[in-house]
Formats: structure tokens, sequence, C-alpha cells
């Protein structure tokens, strides 16, 4: 929490900023915070529309979590700085339904978040298709209850497939990652799965690129960027309905099932069993349908003109 002579020194920071720039237009990122309400508040007070991007924020599962802060939060300045806001912007049909039922009063549109695309050459495609000693299930997110990870150990546990092993990678989030690593202990999993610190740049393409299978088993997503980053690598995902993930299934490029242990499980055997063709093969669909839907350029464009039919000037 900011003290007042905090508050009052970031105001200060974000007026001059405004001064600075001049903005025609301002795109907030994220909802709750001080920082995000002031930039609401300035824009508001220099008549500059503004857009919110609530970043998975007024999900369900979401706004479960801390539930009286947030619904205090709503009464003294969040739900203001939504309804003053020219529109709101999704990154998904469902969370644009989310938002609907959250305020039916809020204008919205949808333009899906940008992925770095890179290119499978055929030396990657054919070296892919050679047998390997051991097979690698990936998951790359936050170490954070709403991911999902105890229903992939879980699963995990009930097939224990042979010569395959599962990688869990990403950063600690309010020490969930002891709880992970305790259960992993506890089932017998440690010859099989292993957690590992979270990585950027080359070493997380390297990463992604060793990856036979990848899966998001998680509660609540308003996109998930590590969805659209793995099927640009063409990975076979797997991820539950409780993400904006139904194109895995439309374009069989992978799995989207319902959020609980059976239908993760069942998923997860399925795509082990299959031949390694048949996994490369999802998995490059999804690399097309990345390419075509989800790169950066197509993510621009949508949103510079979202910005013009959205009357978002002055």
């Amino acid at each position: 929490m900011y003290s007042i002579t905090q508050s009052i020194g970031l105001l200060n920071a974000i007026r001059a900023i405004f001064e600075d720039f001049k903005p025609d237009i301002v795109h907030v990122h994220g909802i709750w915070t001080w920082l995000n309400h002031l930039c609401c508040l300035e824009s508001f007070r220099r008549e500059i529309p503004y857009i919110i991007s609530p970043r998975g924020m007024l999900e369900p599962w979401s706004l479960e979590q801390k539930k009286w802060k947030k619904r205090l939060g709503l009464w003294i300045y969040q739900s203001r700085d939504l309804e003053r806001a020219s529109v709101i912007h999704c990154t998904s049909e469902l969370e644009q339904k989310n938002l609907q039922s959250f305020n039916s009063r809020l204008s919205s549109f949808v333009v899906p978040n940008g992925t770095t695309i890179p290119v499978l050459t055929d030396s990657l495609i054919t070296d892919s298709l050679r047998p390997k000693t051991i097979k690698r299930l990936l998951f790359l997110s936050r170490l954070h209850p709403k991911k999902g990870i105890p229903l992939l150990l879980e699963a995990w546990n009930a097939i224990r497939p042979s010569g395959w092993e599962c990688i869990i990678c990403g950063p600690d989030c309010d020490g969930h990652r002891r709880v992970i690593e305790r259960m992993i202990a506890s089932l017998g999993l440690s010859d099989s799965c292993k957690v590992i610190d979270a990585v950027e740049g080359e070493e997380k393409a390297n990463l992604f690129r060793s990856a036979d299978l990848f899966i998001l088993p998680s509660h609540s997503e308003s996109f998930g960027n590590v969805v659209a980053e793995a099927m640009s690598y063409g990975i076979p995902v797997i991820t539950t309905t409780a993400t904006p993930w139904s194109v895995l299934n439309e374009e069989r490029c992978g799995w989207c099932v319902d959020g609980d242990g059976k239908s993760i499980t069942l998923a997860l055997r399925t795509a082990i069993q299959l031949p390694s063709d048949q996994l490369r093969a999802i998995g490059l669909r999804g690399h097309e349908i990345a390419k075509n839907r989800f790169s950066w350029s197509s993510s621009a464009e949508d949103l510079a003109l979202a910005y013009l039919t959205n009357n978002v000037s002055k």
C-alpha cells in the first residue's frame, strides 16, 4: 500500500509523463493497482480517452481471490475507472463474455495478444521426428495455484508413462513451488518429474524446442500467452475449457478439455500414446494457426483498427 507521500510522488510522476508525451489515447494494462487507477484518473481529468485491458483480472476465478478486498476496491474506485473508459480491450471472446456478465454496460472489443513466431526449418522438423530416448512434457508458466499444476501431477501419477519426463518451469508465486515439490515427492514422481527455475530468451526457446507435448491445466485464463507460444513452436497443447483455446479442438492441433482430473488424465494418455509423427503433425497444424492468427503484426493491425472503429479519440 502506498503512503500519502508515495501516492503524491507517483501522481506527480504520472502528470510529468502526460505533460511530456501529450498523449491522444491512453491504454491502461491491468486494474486494481494504484498506478492503474492514477493513470485512469489523470486521463479523465485531462479529458483524454483511455482504454483498459483487464488482463484476466475480471475473470470469475480471479474475482473470487481476495474477494472482499476487491469488492471494496470496486466500490471506492475501480468500477468508476472501468465505466469512464472509452472501451475495454479483451484478448478473447471468453474474456469478453465474462466481462459482459460482470458489467453489461461496458463496451468492449476483442484483439488477441501477439506472439513471436519462430521459423520452423526443415532440419528442425526432421530432427524432431527422429526417435528420442526420453520424450518431454512441458509446463511453462507461473507456479501459481491458478495454473492447476496439482491436476497435472495427479494425471502424471495415474499414467506414469514409460520413456517420458515432465518438466515444470516457471517463477515461484507465493511459495507454490514448495507445494508442487512436496507433491512430487509424496507421489514418488521425482525420477520423471522435475521443477526448474524460470528461463528467458534463448534458454526459453530451447526449452520449447525440446518439448514433445505442452500442458497448461489452468483454472482460469483470459488468453494464455504460453499456449500461443507453444503452438508457434509446433508443439501439441493440452489445456482446459477454462481457457479460450477451443481452437485446439476445432483445428485438431491439441486438446481443450474440462478442467477436472479425469479429463486431463484422458487427454494426456491419448496424446502420449500417439506415434511421434502423428504428434508432430498435430503440432505443425498449431504452428500454422499461430502464424496466421496470433503474430505481432496481425495483433498490432487489429488493435490499431480497434482504436479507430471504437471512436477512441479526442
